[in-house]
Order: C-alpha cells, then sequence, then structure tokens
C-alpha cells in the first residue's frame, strides 16, 4: 500500500497477564509511513529499534488474519501451578509465534507459516 507502513496502534505498552505469563505489549496497524516501525532482523526475530519490542503474533497464534503486535520478553511464573512441560510449551509456542523469515521478495512470513505473509 503505497503511503502505508505497519505502526504502533497507541505508542505504550500495556501489561498483559494471561494465567501464568505476563509482557507487555503494543498492538500495531497500518499507518502513515512517516510513522513506519523500524526493525533490526537477527536469528529470525523482527525487534524494534527503537525499543527492543519483539514483533510477534496475539497470543502465540499463527493463522490467517491474526493481529500482529510489538511485545516485550514473555516471563512465566514458577510459583503458579503449571508442569515444567506446560511451561516448555508455553514458552516455546511464544517464540515460535515470534520467528519470521525475509523470502528473497522481501515478503515477511511467520516462519511455521511459510504460506502466509505480512501485508
Amino acid at each position: 500500500h503505497p503511503g502505508y507502513a505497519i505502526v504502533r496502534m497507541r505508542g505504550v505498552y500495556r501489561d498483559v497477564n494471561f494465567k501464568n505469563i505476563s509482557y507487555k505489549t503494543d498492538m500495531l496497524c497500518v499507518g502513515s509511513k512517516e510513522s513506519a516501525l523500524i526493525l533490526d532482523y537477527e536469528n529470525g526475530l523482527l525487534s524494534s529499534a527503537r525499543d527492543g519490542g519483539i514483533l510477534s503474533t496475539t497470543l502465540a497464534n499463527v493463522s490467517e488474519g491474526i493481529p500482529l503486535l510489538l511485545k516485550s520478553r514473555t516471563y512465566i511464573d514458577n510459583k503458579k501451578d503449571a508442569s515444567d512441560e506446560e511451561k516448555k510449551y508455553l514458552s516455546d509456542a511464544y517464540l515460535a509465534a515470534a520467528l519470521f523469515c525475509i523470502g528473497p521478495d522481501g515478503r515477511i512470513s511467520p516462519t511455521i507459516a511459510p504460506h502466509l505473509c505480512l501485508g
């Protein structure tokens, strides 16, 4: 979309707490290219050059139409009832939802769903 880019919706991080998981997040949307996110790409992660927030899908879900967000590191509370296996599953799911690949044509896709692309 000429003149448009992926931008932060609010510009401030909000706390998200879900069961034993917490992180800070800001939703993303399409806006003026003057407000475009500037992201660094390293080891499959796209992170904000401004504050280190990581591009990810919402609630570790990778499917068509799922919103994108910038988020902080995900914290899993070890004091709450959850087995080590469940904690590893959650940690792996949140990491997988934040891994992207950039194709030779510049398309950005979730690594675990290369048939999808941003845009």
